[in-house]
C-alpha cells in the first residue's frame, strides 16, 4: 500500500541504483562491451530487416531509435564481454531530445517519451540469438498486438524494454570479437551481426501452443543435433477494444 504513495522519480532512482550496485557487487562494470570500436575484416553472420509501420507516431519512433542507435552502432563485443542495453544508450528521457511514441504500459497502448525502443531491442535480441550469445536478461512484452498477416517478426523474438526496470542484456561466450551494425529509414530498419571470424548463423526456432487469452512460446536453438530450449515466454491476446461494463458475456 505504502508503494502507491512513493513518487515515481524516486522508484526510478531505488531501482537503478540497486541494479549499478549489483553490478557492482558482480563486477560486471569491467566487462561492459565498449561503445563504438568500429572494426574492419568483420564476417557477417546475419542480416534482419524489420519494416517500420507507418502511424501518426511513426516518425518519432524512427527519431528515437536512431538517438539509440548513434549509441550502438558498431559496438564490438570482445569474449566474455557484457552488452546492457541501458548501459549503453543511457536515459530515453525529453531531456535527452526522445519523442513520445507509442508503448506498452500496464496492458494498454499509450504514447510515452522514448516509445518505440523496443524495435530496436528486439532486432538486437533476435541478431543475438542467431549469433549463438548467451542471453542473461530479457523480457517478452505482455501482449501480442499483431496479427499473423501483420507481423514483422516472429512472436517469441521480441524483447521489452523499460530504463531501469528491463534491460537486454547477453555475454558473447566466444573466443573471438562479435559486433553490431544498423541502418536506419523512415519505414525500415537493418541490423547486422558481424564476428571477427567466420562462423554459421544459429537455426532458431519457435514453437507455439496457443490458447484462448494467452499464446506460450518456447524458443529453442539446435546444438550439436540436440534441441536446446533457450526461453519460455507468454503473450496476452490484445483486444484494441474494451468490453462494456454492462456486457457479462
Amino acid at each position: 500500500m505504502v508503494k502507491k504513495f512513493i513518487p515515481a522519480s524516486l522508484k526510478l532512482w531505488y531501482t537503478i541504483n540497486k541494479r549499478r550496485c549489483s553490478d557492482l557487487f558482480n563486477g560486471n562494470y569491467k566487462r561492459f562491451a565498449s561503445r563504438f570500436a568500429k572494426r574492419d575484416g568483420l564476417f557477417p553472420i546475419v542480416t534482419i530487416e524489420q519494416a517500420i509501420r507507418l502511424n501518426e507516431l511513426a516518425e518519432n519512433k524512427a527519431h528515437n531509435i536512431g538517438l539509440a542507435i548513434n549509441k550502438l552502432d558498431h559496438i564490438s563485443i570482445g569474449p566474455g564481454k557484457l552488452f546492457s542495453f541501458w548501459q549503453l544508450v543511457g536515459n530515453p528521457s525529453k531531456k535527452n531530445s526522445y519523442k513520445k511514441s507509442r508503448s506498452i504500459i500496464a496492458g494498454e497502448m499509450e504514447a510515452t517519451i522514448g516509445g518505440g525502443l523496443c524495435q530496436l531491442s528486439g532486432l538486437i535480441y533476435f541478431l543475438a540469438l542467431r549469433a549463438g550469445l548467451t542471453i542473461t536478461e530479457r523480457h517478452p512484452h505482455s501482449l501480442d498486438i499483431y496479427t499473423e498477416a501483420e507481423r514483422f517478426t516472429p512472436l517469441g523474438s521480441d524483447a521489452t524494454v523499460a530504463y531501469g526496470y528491463k534491460d537486454l542484456r547477453f555475454i558473447n561466450p566466444h573466443k573471438f570479437v562479435v559486433c553490431f551494425s544498423f541502418q536506419l529509414t523512415q519505414t525500415a530498419l537493418k541490423g547486422t551481426v558481424s564476428a571477427t571470424e567466420r562462423m554459421a548463423p544459429c537455426t532458431i526456432e519457435f514453437e507455439y501452443r496457443k490458447k484462448t487469452t494467452y499464446t506460450d512460446v518456447t524458443t529453442t536453438n539446435k546444438v550439436n543435433g540436440e534441441t536446446v530450449v533457450i526461453d519460455r515466454s507468454r503473450y496476452g491476446l490484445y483486444s484494441p477494444v474494451k468490453p462494456s461494463a454492462h456486457n457479462n458475456s
